[in-house]
């Protein structure tokens, strides 16, 4: 499977519910990241 999806499904694993998106979770998901590239110069758009 494709990597960039494997981490999609890691943050949406039912895209078939509304009810399912909890962002909670994904908060914690994205919030690294977001550190990250802020490291890397990188600012919110």
């Amino acid at each position: 499977m494709n990597k960039l999806l494997e981490e999609y499904l890691l943050l949406f694993p039912d895209l078939n519910s509304k009810d399912s998106f909890d962002y909670t979770r994904f908060k914690e998901n994205i919030h690294p990241l977001i550190t990250i590239a802020h490291n890397n110069g990188f600012g919110y758009l």
